[in-house]
C-alpha cells in the first residue's frame, strides 16, 4: 500500500528529517488545536522552527495506528511508544498538507 503524504510526514518527524518533512507541507500550512479552537502555527517557516525544537527535545516515537481518508481529508490516529494518543485531521491539497486540526492527550 502506498504511503500517503501524512504518513510520510509522521515518518520524517520520527527520523527528525526536517528537510523532507517540510516538503510535505503547503507554504500556507495552518495547524489548529482542535480542543481550544486556536491556531498553533501558521506558515512553513514557523512550523519548521517549532518542529526543530520538538525534534531536539523528542523522547518518543509516533506510530500511525489508523488512517481514514475522506476526499482530501485524512483522519489519523497516532500513538507514541509511551502510550500517548493523538488525533489529527489533515487537509491535503496537491499532495501537500495544508491544514491540520490536532488533539493531543
Amino acid at each position: 500500500m502506498k504511503e500517503n503524504v501524512v504518513e510520510k510526514a509522521v515518518r520524517y518527524f520520527n527520523e527528525c528529517d526536517l528537510d523532507r518533512l517540510v516538503e510535505c507541507w503547503h507554504d500556507d500550512i495552518i495547524v489548529y488545536n482542535l480542543k481550544e479552537n486556536t491556531v498553533i502555527a501558521k506558515g512553513k517557516a514557523l512550523m519548521k522552527e517549532l518542529t526543530m525544537e520538538e525534534c531536539e527535545n523528542k523522547d518518543e516515537i509516533i506510530f500511525v495506528e489508523n488512517t481514514i481518508e475522506i476526499g482530501n481529508l485524512y483522519i489519523i490516529l497516532k500513538k507514541s511508544d509511551k502510550d500517548k494518543k493523538d488525533l489529527s485531521i489533515c487537509e491535503v491539497e496537491n499532495d501537500l498538507i495544508k491544514r491540520v486540526w490536532a488533539v493531543e492527550e
